[in-house]
């Protein structure tokens, strides 16, 4: 019951984080270690069975619905905004390990988060797992005084954002959860407001880990790509936003990207392309 997704996954990239600022040696190595011991236990909190490209990798968590966006049900949200947080563990561990799996589950995970975002630019709080759940939620337009849910069934979709509309007045003291939940005679007339926004949480890990840079893994198979593709031994990425290659190595070489000669050292390069 206390082995929690959020500080398990957060112990793993801190770990992680700190042995990236080491020099190659025995203490990087050891922290390293401890970051993959810790991101293997937290595997039984992540979604890493189903081919689905809406879940695969995130991190199951079932209680915000409640205080995020006041749907009164428990249910998995995955992904839910600090799903994000296990992304930065398996992206620090790819540098410094070069194992491949790392590199997968960070893109696989990255891309299930980034569908919260709509075709049309919606953005949604989450997903919900689920195949069925029945609560009460907050009815749109909702607000202080005027405070009413409704029943409610959802399953295997995205929930929506509220804090474009459940507010209160800048300068506000903010009383955002109604509880209890089932006496609404005793809400403040204090309540707007919403923590649903931690679904930001996407945008910075992208911007950390994967935006604006291309990776070539190399295996004995030969190159897994992202962002790039190969084509008659060279390498081409037609992102504009392109500033960093990421590529791992059997060998020292010279790659062309984007026609331009790069050298590359065995094992994990990290290259300025811009």
């Amino acid at each position: 019951m206390t082995f929690e997704d959020g500080m398990i996954s957060c112990e793993s990239l801190q770990l992680g984080f700190l042995a990236l600022l080491l020099p190659e040696g025995e203490e990087r190595n050891k922290l390293a270690k401890s970051a993959e011991t810790v991101l293997k236990k937290h595997r039984c909190l992540e979604q890493q069975f189903l081919p689905d490209c809406r879940v695969r990798g995130c991190t199951a968590r079932f209680w915000e619905a409640r205080y995020d966006i006041n749907l009164f049900a428990n249910m998995i949200n995955a992904p839910h905004g600090w799903s994000s947080w296990k992304n930065y563990a398996t992206y620090y561990l790819y540098l410094l390990t070069g194992k491949l799996e790392y590199l997968k589950d960070t893109m696989d995970t990255v891309g299930a988060c980034m569908q919260c975002v709509d075709s049309d630019g919606t953005l949604n709080w989450g997903y919900a797992v689920d195949p069925c759940i029945v609560g009460q939620n907050l009815k749109r337009g909702s607000f202080k005084g005027n405070i009413k849910t409704v029943k409610t069934v959802v399953g295997e979709c995205y929930l929506p954002m509220i804090s474009d509309w459940w507010r209160q007045e800048s300068g506000t003291l903010i009383n955002q959860y109604l509880e209890p939940w089932d006496k609404p005679e005793l809400w403040d007339l204090n309540c707007g407001g919403s923590c649903n926004n931690d679904v930001h949480e996407h945008f910075k890990c992208l911007m950390e880990t994967v935006f604006g840079k291309a990776f070539i893994h190399e295996t004995e198979k030969g190159f897994v790509t992202y962002n790039c593709r190969q084509k008659d031994g060279r390498f081409i990425c037609e992102d504009r936003f392109l500033s960093e290659l990421i590529i791992f190595s059997d060998r020292d070489r010279k790659i062309v990207l984007n026609d331009k000669e790069i050298e590359v050292l065995k094992g994990m390069n990290t290259i300025t392309v811009n």
